[in-house]
């Protein structure tokens, strides 16, 4: 029996082939044991979804990587030329994939940060929309005229994010003119009550209308309405509609820049001789 265990193959004896089958069992079991309860931690935590994936799969290389580590040691395999080949390996693949780590970092960041979520209208640089998701590499934004487009991380995280849905109220901004001839307090209890007819304006917090300019042949009045920032659009274009009618039927003359040119008469031309 000693004999059989002290045989080799490749110099490995039975007996180490042995403690490595049982080893290998072990730590497979503890592989698969320890990224379960991983797995109920990470899904009870508030880390974003979007990060879980990418969790995961780190988890169980590391995981499954120190298994590997410990077997092969069991084995009398030096591991310290592996770790120094698996480092090269490494290297050149960071240099050769830098822009991707660099997106997956930024995409790392994002869901970190959480500077937006899926559902925030944003603006970044000159993109304007819907955030669809975000997963490590790129952003997905869909435009208000349904184009889906696909930003690298590395370009949201270096440029300027607006969020406009993050505080929940967004203030619409018109600017109305009309004639000096209509008192200003008629002109404003007008624009009050289209404001309190289109629906998703909000009274709380209180709309603001004043006069803001006078100018050469009207005068300007700011009109300043709140909203939900998934009704900013509808009351945006509503206010406009309304205005004009409402004006209309208060005999509220609507100005606009115009000339007038006086013709003076010409002077009788003398009968000729």
């Amino acid at each position: 029996m000693d004999k059989f265990l002290e045989y080799q193959l490749f110099g490995i004896t039975v007996e180490q082939a042995i403690r490595a089958l049982i080893l290998t069992a072990v730590c497979f079991l503890a592989v698969k044991t320890f990224y379960h309860l991983f797995q109920k931690i990470l899904n009870k935590s508030k880390v974003e979804k979007g990060l879980h994936t990418f969790l995961k799969s780190l988890v169980k290389i590391l995981l499954y990587g120190l298994a590997v580590m410990i077997i092969a040691q069991s084995l009398g395999i030096n591991m310290t030329s592996v770790v120094a080949l698996f480092s090269v390996v490494t290297l050149a693949i960071s240099l050769a994939l830098q822009g991707v780590f660099g997106n997956i970092a930024s995409g790392i960041m994002l869901l970190t940060i959480k500077p937006f979520r899926a559902g925030d209208y944003i603006e970044v640089d000159t993109i304007k929309g819907t955030v669809v998701d975000i997963s490590l590499i790129y952003s997905r934004i869909r435009t208000l005229n349904n184009q889906l487009i696909y930003v690298p991380n590395s370009e949201v995280v270096a440029g300027k994010i607006k969020n406009y849905s993050a505080l929940g109220l967004l203030r619409v901004d018109h600017t109305f003119t009309a004639s000096y001839d209509a008192p200003p307090e008629k002109v404003k209890a007008v624009l009050a009550q289209v404001v309190a007819s289109v629906p998703g304006a909000l009274q709380d917090p209180k709309p603001r209308i004043s006069v803001q300019e006078y100018g050469n042949s009207s005068i300007a009045y700011a009109c300043w309405v709140w909203c939900k920032s998934e009704d900013y659009w509808n009351v945006y274009f509503d206010l406009i509609e309304g205005v004009k009618p409402a004006f209309d039927a208060a005999g509220i003359e609507i100005t606009y820049d115009h000339l007038n040119v006086h013709i003076q008469g010409l002077p009788e031309q003398k009968d000729k001789m």
